[in-house]
């Protein structure tokens, strides 16, 4: 499972939409509130932060 933060919708709907096509589960997040509710009920094996540079 993918998780990704974007608070552009477009551009969070055309990553979850292309990787999806791709075979890859993936849940889109506008805030990363919204993202944090979801680590209550579910962990993910990996975390990375794209932005970081």
């Amino acid at each position: 499972m993918i998780y990704l933060v974007e608070d552009d919708n477009n551009i969070r709907e055309l990553v979850v939409y292309t990787l999806t096509q791709h075979g890859l589960n993936i849940i889109g997040f506008e805030k990363p509130s919204f993202f944090w509710n979801a680590m209550e009920t579910e962990h993910p094996k990996q975390a990375k932060n794209a932005s970081s540079k």
